[in-house]
């Protein structure tokens, strides 16, 4: 509550957007084949939670800043004895993974599919799985690789992984993902269009 923030949210306390990030922060933000600019700024204009307090050292004097950093509890500050917190330096890092090329749900209905990065600087919360290619690939690569994970051949690898809860959710850790062995993919024309109506059909 202290950390994640609407833009209104952010725009009452004057923090410039220099001292936030932009993040995806629910399995329900991850609606299509790839997250673009255009994408998550349809998320910030709904009031989605999809900033990140994260000031850089070069910023935390501005005013605006350092006021939101001595909030106190009392007035929705940071509780910095929790112990994640506490155990920062400085408390008020975030931990983020490197650029993500994806984001992955560890819980859906729709079991495991990969939304492609397309949009700078954008990362996520730890509610959130992120990817990254061992290589530098391509977006037909990216789309293609993609898309195996959507094979039946894959599926059947996730049957005896995947963990029933609740109105059909399947909850998977990222050691059950990494388990898995992909076909590898043959390159079409159009990989992008044909991995965006795959998504769509699937969800």
């Amino acid at each position: 509550s202290y950390f994640l923030m609407t833009d209104g949210q952010r725009r009452r306390h004057a923090l410039p957007k220099s001292a936030v990030v932009p993040v995806l922060s629910k399995s329900k933000h991850l609606r299509s084949a790839n997250v673009s600019p255009e994408r998550w700024t349809e998320l910030l204009s709904a009031g989605e939670r999809v900033w990140l307090f994260r000031p850089l050292p070069s910023g935390v004097s501005q005013t605006a800043v350092q006021r939101y950093l001595e909030l106190s509890e009392a007035d929705g500050g940071c509780r910095r004895d929790a112990y994640k917190v506490r155990n920062r330096s400085p408390w008020y890092v975030t931990p983020l993974p490197p650029r993500p090329d994806g984001f992955l749900s560890g819980m859906s209905q729709s079991g495991p599919w990969i939304c492609l990065n397309r949009m700078e600087r954008l990362s996520a919360t730890n509610t959130l799985y992120t990817v990254r290619f061992r290589k530098r690939l391509s977006d037909d690569e990216q789309c293609a690789w993609a898309l195996m994970l959507l094979t039946s051949e894959v599926r059947a690898q996730l049957a005896s992984a995947i963990r029933e809860y609740a109105l059909g959710l399947a909850k998977l850790e990222p050691g059950d993902l990494s388990q898995l062995r992909l076909p590898t993919p043959r390159l079409a024309g159009a990989m992008p269009r044909i991995y965006r109506s795959a998504v769509e059909s699937l969800l």
